[in-house]
C-alpha cells in the first residue's frame, strides 16, 4: 500500500536530535544525554545517530567528553535530509492503492495527494535545524 508520508520513531529521533545538537555547536553532545532529554531508548538512538553519522551529517567525537557534532552549520542542514537519511527518498506517490485503479487524470483524490506532497516537500527542503534549535536553549 503507498502511503502519504512515513515518519517514523527513528525519523522522530533523528530530527529532535540533530535540532538539539543544533543548539549546543561548540560541545560534543552524548547519546546518552540526548536519550535522557527525550526519555527514549539509548539502544535504539544510539542506532540512529550511526545512520546519521555514517550518512555525514554528524560526526563522533570519542572519549570521556565525547558525543556528537554537526558536521556543518545548522543553518545548511534541513528537514529533509534527515528525513531521507533515516526514510529514503519522500515518498511522490499519486495513488493510495498498491495497484492504480485508474490513470489519475479523474481520480478524486490524485490531486490532493499531488498538493500534499508539494507541500510537506517544501517545507522539509526550506526548513533548517538552525531555526528549531531555539527550543532547547
Amino acid at each position: 500500500m503507498a502511503t502519504i508520508l512515513k515518519i517514523s520513531e527513528a525519523t522522530t529521533l533523528a530530527i529532535h536530535a540533530m535540532i538539539y545538537i543544533a543548539a549546543y555547536p561548540e560541545l560534543p553532545v552524548s547519546t546518552a544525554k540526548i536519550a535522557k532529554r527525550f526519555n527514549v531508548s539509548a539502544a535504539h538512538l544510539s542506532k540512529v545517530m550511526q545512520r546519521l553519522t555514517h550518512i555525514g551529517l554528524l560526526r563522533s567525537q570519542r572519549g570521556p567528553s565525547g558525543g556528537f557534532l554537526l558536521t556543518r552549520p545548522a543553518e545548511q542542514i534541513t528537514l529533509l535530509e534527515i528525513y531521507e537519511a533515516i526514510e529514503g527518498k519522500l515518498p511522490t506517490a499519486v495513488c493510495l492503492l498498491e495497484t492504480p485503479a485508474c490513470s489519475g487524470e479523474i481520480c478524486v483524490i490524485s490531486k490532493l495527494l499531488q498538493n500534499i506532497h508539494k507541500e510537506v516537500d517544501k517545507f522539509l527542503r526550506k526548513t533548517t535545524i538552525d531555526k528549531q534549535a531555539k527550543v532547547f536553549k
